[in-house]
């Protein structure tokens, strides 16, 4: 089967540094829960189980909630620029913290998504010399990028990141409502 891909446009916003993102996430997000058992009738921690928020829109801080509500703005610009109605898509987000090294420059990535109306994006939360790579039909398109910036796209582009540090990129993914019936319940979160 042939696809057709769409013209990459790149929504590109400097939103700001959003205080306390990646403490938020990697700290109050995370749930700790000690395992304990009966050995000779007294409790004994035997372990101890981390678990991590699946969609970073769902810890409730004002730092996750900020990035939410520049996602949505984003999101309202990308529809603009794609010609995409999206109250009629019902769209639906999630979010997840990644960590880039610059041994990862060599990778290309494909996103989730056959095309628009599915969407996806990156907020650049810390890193400098960070370069974004979009390759398009074997076109390429370079988008220089700082902390604070915000970047959407469509997910038939393969992706190259390049970091010069690690850093910290927010990866997030726009869906359509219908295409999300098989999906884990409470995942996903609603773009209003």
């Amino acid at each position: 089967m042939k696809q057709t891909l769409s013209k990459t446009k790149i929504i590109h916003k400097q939103i700001g540094i959003l205080e306390n993102l990646i403490h938020d996430i990697e700290h109050i997000g995370v749930k700790k829960e000690d395992v304990y058992n009966v050995e000779n009738g007294k409790l004994v921690k035997t372990n101890t189980i981390i678990t991590e928020p699946k969609n970073i829109f769902s810890i409730y801080t004002e730092s996750c909630y900020d990035l939410y509500k520049h996602v949505s703005i984003a999101v309202d610009h990308a529809c603009w620029s794609y010609d995409i109605n999206k109250s009629k898509q019902k769209y639906m987000t999630y979010a997840k913290n990644i960590k880039y090294y610059p041994e990862t420059n060599k990778h290309w990535y494909d996103f989730p998504g056959i095309n628009v109306p599915f969407l996806h994006g990156f907020y650049f939360a810390s890193g400098d010399g960070i370069q974004l790579k979009f390759s398009n039909n074997k076109i390429i398109h370079h988008q220089d990028v700082s902390p604070g910036d915000l970047i959407i796209n469509k997910p038939t582009d393969l992706i190259n990141i390049s970091v010069t540090e690690e850093s910290n990129i927010i990866e997030f993914y726009v869906s359509p409502l219908f295409a999300l019936k098989n999906n884990e319940p409470g995942v996903w979160v609603p773009i209003i």
